[in-house]
């Protein structure tokens, strides 16, 4: 299911095509049906959207983390980067 993912296929059969647009998934695999939005409660969640909301948070977490490294080279604050904020004194 990982790869199917990977190829943007759907995850039940394994058709491609689930985008109209580069970040406009369909509604649902035109060869099985799967669903690939939500809708709770009148409001709809892309599940498209949410991982991409998801992949772009964490490289802007992990270059944020890279970017503190590089700053602070010979002696980075690695207990500030392990366990955050807590960390700090």
């Amino acid at each position: 299911m990982l790869m199917r993912a990977l190829r943007l296929r759907c995850p039940n059969c394994g058709t491609r095509w689930l985008f109209v647009h580069w970040l406009k998934p369909r509604p649902a695999c035109a060869n099985c049906g799967q669903a690939l939005e939500r809708t709770e409660e009148g409001e709809g969640h892309h599940l498209g959207a949410m991982v991409l909301n998801f992949a772009v948070t964490e490289s802007q977490l992990a270059l944020l983390v890279l970017i503190l490294i590089l700053v602070t080279w010979p002696s980075p604050p690695w207990d500030l980067i392990i366990y955050g904020g807590i960390a700090w004194r």
